[in-house]
């Protein structure tokens, strides 16, 4: 369900989810192009591959994804449908700013 919420999304908007997940705007082309991101576990190696992981948590459906940029993931509540799912992340991704003052 969650490849099916992301396909439905602008390519500006997959920019927004994976910075939301990851705190970059764009995947890297090489190493060279990445800078390293510091996080409280210490540096992310500047050439790890990105490797999103997508976790289901809650049941509560009312609830919006939350994420953890130094392990690349986000927590997803057990939405109903496709259509919640797409809206909530949506909401999180496009709203979240606080990786900015990081």
């Amino acid at each position: 369900m969650f490849w099916e919420a992301m396909e439905q999304l602008s390519d500006e908007e997959r920019s927004f989810v994976l910075k939301f997940a990851t705190g970059r705007i764009r995947l890297c082309v090489t190493h060279l192009l990445c800078a390293p991101i510091d996080c409280a576990e210490g540096p992310l190696v500047a050439d790890r591959p990105v490797n999103l992981k997508v976790e289901f948590e809650s049941s509560d459906s009312d609830m919006l994804p939350t994420s953890a940029t130094c392990y690349q993931s986000i927590y997803m509540p057990k939405y109903a449908d496709a259509e919640k799912m797409l809206t909530k992340l949506r909401i999180a991704a496009l709203n979240c700013m606080s990786i900015d003052t990081d």
